[in-house]
């Protein structure tokens, strides 16, 4: 559905102070000379309770069921919408109402009612269950070796409760797949190299050479290691390494190697800003800028995290 907004909602921020985690947001208002809408400054939380109170008055959803989709059709809650909205305009001299923003950016849904192309939800649900049962039943091996291999170079197995990728997760990658690379659903489910995937943490001293042991244990039981991106060198907004290992039967699941510090870096300040560029839309101007200013801040941060001894020797394929 589409609501009024009243223009225009921009407002200049030269004379403004300390406004970058606040919202501009349209408001009704009450004279005496009657009803007329205005802008004020308000908190994310009562911003986002002012837009789901002015679209229930336009609209016949009822504000406890109005709901927001982003451009691939999966929901989004209005706290996720409102941080989006402080981050893309934190350091802006002119923002959006917080109602032409959501206009440009996402569906508004009755969140009782289906929504989006129905048969088509049910059948990547469907797929993207189909290949987590798959990951389980070839599980139980894989994480034996991988621990086995881990105690004899004296390294560590992180996240090992994270080693299924969750289904909502999944689900959306799929969708991205065929939305956005124009991939058929089965095209997009053989393209899920990560339903299985763990990480190893190796010394950086000895990181080269555990890697390398690792890979050949892998072999002798009959795991090829056929994929490598090596993306510890200077400038890489992150720094690991990302290998998908294959059995013998094309079953496929990801291993990534890290240092202790490079893992904390992805683990922590690292992963909040993929997860915002991630549903950034590049076709925007500003939220192109905004992924460059992400890019270059992740670049920076990696800086930080020393290079691995002798990992130019293990090469991208």
């Amino acid at each position: 559905m589409k609501f009024r907004v009243k223009r225009p909602g921009y407002l200049n921020l030269k004379k403004a102070l300390d406004k970058t985690k606040l919202i501009y947001v349209e408001v009704p208002v009450q004279t005496q000379t009657g009803s007329h809408r205005s802008h004020r400054w308000k908190s994310p939380d009562n911003a986002g309770s002012i837009l789901k109170k002015d679209i229930s008055n336009q609209s016949k959803i009822k504000e406890e069921n109005v709901g927001f989709t982003n451009r691939y059709g999966d929901p989004i809650d209005i706290k996720k919408i409102t941080n989006n909205y402080t981050n893309l305009y934190e350091n802006k001299k002119e923002k959006p109402t917080l109602q032409e923003y959501v206009a440009r950016k996402y569906k508004i849904v009755d969140i009782t009612k289906e929504y989006g192309d129905k048969e088509f939800n049910k059948r990547v649900k469907r797929t993207g269950e189909n290949l987590i049962n798959k990951a389980h039943s070839i599980e139980p091996p894989i994480t034996n070796v991988l621990l086995e291999t881990s105690k004899d170079l004296g390294a560590e197995m992180e996240g090992l409760e994270f080693r299924f990728k969750g289904l909502d997760s999944l689900v959306r990658k799929i969708k991205g797949k065929v939305r956005n690379d124009k991939k058929s659903l089965e095209e997009a489910s053989d393209n899920m190299k990560d339903v299985l995937r763990y990480t190893m943490i190796l010394d950086e001293y000895n990181f080269v050479e555990g890697f390398e042991k690792t890979r050949e244990n892998l072999a002798k039981l009959g795991y090829n290691v056929y994929r490598i991106k090596n993306t510890f060198h200077d400038g890489a907004p992150y720094k690991g390494l990302n290998t998908n290992v294959k059995d013998s039967q094309g079953n496929i699941f990801e291993l990534q190697f890290h240092t202790q510090k490079s893992f904390k870096l992805k683990m922590g300040p690292l992963h909040k800003m993929y997860e915002e560029q991630r549903e950034l839309d590049p076709s925007s101007p500003e939220e192109a800028e905004r992924s460059k200013y992400l890019n270059e801040k992740m670049e920076e941060l990696s800086k930080a995290i020393p290079n691995p001894k002798n990992i130019e020797k293990i090469k991208s394929i």
